[in-house]
């Protein structure tokens, strides 16, 4: 799971809930996306997330 970055704890209780589940293989990222894109990791985009481009920046 993971957030927009460090400040932001839905992604614990995101995994919280999917552990409760029974969900064994899960994990948070705390760096979030900003921390991702700084690193020069590729991001994609989701039809769903209203499309943007590659070059979109947290």
């Amino acid at each position: 799971m993971y957030c927009s970055g460090p400040a932001c704890g839905r992604s614990t209780s995101t995994a919280t809930a999917f552990s409760a589940l029974g969900y064994t293989d899960v994990r948070v990222y705390t760096g979030g996306k900003a921390d991702w894109f700084a690193a020069g990791l590729p991001l994609e985009r989701s039809q769903a997330a209203g499309g943007r481009p590659a070059h979109w920046r947290p």
